[in-house]
């Protein structure tokens, strides 16, 4: 269950950085715009390991990224 959780997390990070890079913005760059704090955290996000939803959504409307395609389990749970 937990490989499954991490493995989610990741696909989200991954979904996040291909994101960005498509908004041509470096990891400080998304940070400052969308107000979640320093470099470190986008790329605490990209890593999978800072999934919170404010980031998520923050970042989401910054890139202009659909919510729920940035969420979306592949294979089901």
């Amino acid at each position: 269950m937990l490989a499954r959780h991490k493995e989610f997390r990741q696909e989200v990070g991954c979904r996040m950085w291909r994101a960005r890079l498509r908004r041509g913005l470096t990891q400080k760059e998304a940070a400052r715009l969308a107000g979640v704090g320093c470099q470190g955290v986008v790329a605490r996000v990209e890593k999978g390991n800072n999934l919170r939803i404010e980031t998520i959504l923050a970042l989401c409307y910054l890139y202009r990224a659909d919510v729920a395609r940035v969420l979306k389990r592949e294979g089901g749970w």
